[in-house]
C-alpha cells in the first residue's frame, strides 16, 4: 500500500461555548489580578484598623481592667493612633 496517502488533518474551529468559557475565564482572571494589585493601595485594609482594637483590648486585659469599658478603650485607641509619628506603638 505504498500508493495510498493519508488525508490531511483538518483544523477544527472552536465553537461558541468554548469561546465564551475562555472569555469568561480570562475576564475573571483579569478582574482578580486588578483587585489584588489595587486593594493594597487604597489604605483601607481591615488589618490596619483592627490592630488598634486588639492592642487596646490586650492592654486592658493585661492590667486587669474591663475591655468592655468604652471610655477607657476609646482613650487607649486614640492614644495609640496619635503615636505612630514617634515610631513606637507601645
Amino acid at each position: 500500500m505504498a500508493g495510498t496517502t493519508q488525508p490531511l488533518e483538518t483544523r477544527r474551529k472552536p465553537d461558541f461555548a468554548e469561546l465564551s468559557i475562555s472569555l469568561a475565564g480570562g475576564l475573571a482572571l483579569s478582574l482578580t489580578a486588578l483587585f489584588l494589585c489595587v486593594a493594597p493601595l487604597t489604605g483601607k485594609i481591615a488589618g490596619a484598623r483592627d490592630f488598634v482594637v486588639y492592642w487596646a483590648t490586650g492592654q486592658q486585659l493585661a492590667h486587669h481592667a474591663n475591655p468592655y469599658e468604652t471610655e477607657a478603650m476609646g482613650r487607649l485607641e486614640r492614644g495609640l493612633v496619635s503615636t505612630p509619628a514617634t515610631g513606637s506603638f507601645i
